[in-house]
């Protein structure tokens, strides 16, 4: 018979495996892939480079989202210079500590083996938003995951948990708060209102001891990640442009307004979500159901309305945004977890004598049909005949960013700037950017003039060695630029057009 300690160990080698393995066929930061072709990682990836080659986030290289997923690609960029092979690595971790966290919040109700599903369950619902892998959002995951783990298990627990486990808990929560806050700040309100409740109750129990040292630990563990990174800022005399890109700006990119339509568009999305991600969209609801109308898991009241809280003001932004990502969704998807465990548990009172089958079988079966479910749904993604796409390409393939980083390797000491997102030649040449903005953030001129002013007068006087553009009628570029590649894309019967420029000697 086996020791439930092997067990437990093989079930965490299980998963470490099985997160090795998807990542590495669905993920286009894998070494199956050439390139992630997508804006967002090679931006993470070129800001995490020029990071740990001495420039200072946001004073010298700007973009708007939090300093750690440019830490979290920089360390990818030290494994893997000109590849995303180094992201591929910690995503497969964090991606693994999602689904221990999913395992153990199913195992305080569940045996192993419907633990075991649920986590598979969770995977499948994680991957129906992600596309190529890489965004901000899925970085995030993991400590969502953590950190409601440890909320369920204080609800349940509550009046029997020793103080020094309410310390590691809340010195957990502060820290996975804190990670989500310097990643994605609008995010991180989803502490809040869980947070602000547990003390409410412990001073309303008169419990003033316990409720401080709560306080003082979830202070502790943000603090651990705030004060180095504020320190790196102050030290670079870069807090002003700290505040400014991930604050100031963001509150420009992202304001919608309030308008008499705001409640259409939030209504709208909320029902577009539903119809197109109808399984996940429909779990993640009904576990905010099955936490606000059933005692299984959260009893207290207080709790009860803080979730609720958090959900709502995690999901406005999301829905309110002028940039509506759908996979910004995926850090509500840890409610998901309680409707299956709910619903295994209806299963269970139900069915008294199930079905005998070898838990080997399972073990082994049961992730091999994930996999190959989840490859199908991407690789069919991944072939759209309208989806700029190269999965499975290697030496055989030209593709811009392998082709102009062909040329401008050529050259000794190359600088260059992207006039539009960057399209991922910083990543395959190897360059780390020189320009504070060295590509064109979402964000329109008429917004925030400052970065075409800046790029126009980088093309005047000729700063770059080389230029990416789709627009070669941009201000003093063809009287100071030769071209020097042409990428053609046929997208819907149209040829579009992607320039390499060459400064002219």
């Amino acid at each position: 018979m086996i020791r439930p300690e092997n067990k437990n160990i093989a079930i965490t080698v299980g998963m470490l495996l099985f997160s090795f393995i998807i990542c590495f066929l669905n993920f286009k930061t894998s070494p199956l892939y050439l390139i992630n072709e997508w804006c967002d990682p090679n931006i993470y990836f070129s800001i995490g480079k020029g990071m740990f080659n001495g420039k200072v986030v946001y004073k010298d290289l700007f973009d708007h989202k939090g300093p750690l997923i440019f830490i979290i690609y920089g360390i990818g960029y030290l494994i893997s210079n000109t590849s995303f092979t180094g992201v591929y690595l910690i995503q497969s971790l964090f991606l693994f500590t999602s689904l221990l966290f999913a395992y153990k919040l199913s195992k305080l109700y569940l045996n192993d083996i419907q633990s075991f599903i649920i986590t598979l369950i969770y995977t499948c619902l994680f991957f129906s938003k992600t596309g190529t892998g890489g965004s901000a959002d899925e970085f995030m995951l993991p400590f969502f995951t953590v950190s409601f783990y440890y909320f369920i298990l204080y609800f349940k627990k509550e009046n029997n948990l020793k103080q020094a486990t309410v310390n590691k808990i809340m010195l957990i929560q502060g820290l996975t708060f804190g990670a989500v806050f310097f990643i994605k700040f609008s995010a991180a309100i989803f502490w809040i209102p869980i947070l602000a409740a547990i003390y409410y109750t412990l001073f309303a129990s008169k419990k003033y001891k316990e409720a401080l040292s709560a306080i003082l630990y979830t202070t502790l563990g943000f603090s651990i990640l705030a004060a180095p990174l504020l320190l790196y800022f102050l030290i670079n005399s870069a807090f002003g442009d700290f505040v400014f890109a991930y604050f100031k700006f963001n509150a420009i990119y992202a304001n919608t307004g309030f308008t008499i339509n705001t409640l259409k568009t939030i209504a709208g999305r909320f029902i577009g979500v539903g119809r197109e991600f109808y399984i996940a969209w429909a779990l993640t609801l009904g576990g905010l159901a099955v936490i606000l109308f059933s005692n299984r898991f959260v009893q207290k009241k207080v709790y009860k309305a803080a979730i609720l809280i958090s959900f709502i003001i995690t999901y406005l932004p999301i829905a309110n945004s002028r940039f509506h990502h759908l996979y910004a969704y995926i850090v509500l998807y840890v409610l998901a977890i309680i409707a299956l465990i709910y619903l295994f548990q209806l299963i269970n009172s139900y069915i008294k004598s199930p079905v005998k089958i070898k838990p080997a079988i399972l073990y082994i079966t049961v992730p091999v049909i994930t996999i190959v479910s989840i490859t199908h749904y991407h690789t069919v993604l991944y072939n759209n005949k309208d989806c700029l796409s190269f999965s499975y390409c290697r030496d055989k393939c030209w593709m811009l960013q392998k082709d102009f980083a062909e040329v401008i390797k050529t050259r000794e000491n190359p600088t260059l700037l992207d006039l539009g997102l960057d399209r991922g030649i910083f990543t395959t040449s190897g360059v780390v950017p020189t320009f504070k903005y060295f590509f064109h953030p979402l964000i329109s001129d008429e917004d925030f003039p400052e970065i075409l002013e800046y790029q126009t007068e980088l093309v005047k006087n000729k700063e770059p060695m080389f230029i990416v553009t789709t627009d070669k009628n941009f201000p003093y570029l063809m009287e100071n630029y030769d071209i020097a590649a042409i990428d053609t894309f046929h997208y819907l019967g149209n040829d579009l057009h992607t320039y390499l420029f060459e400064r002219k000697e």
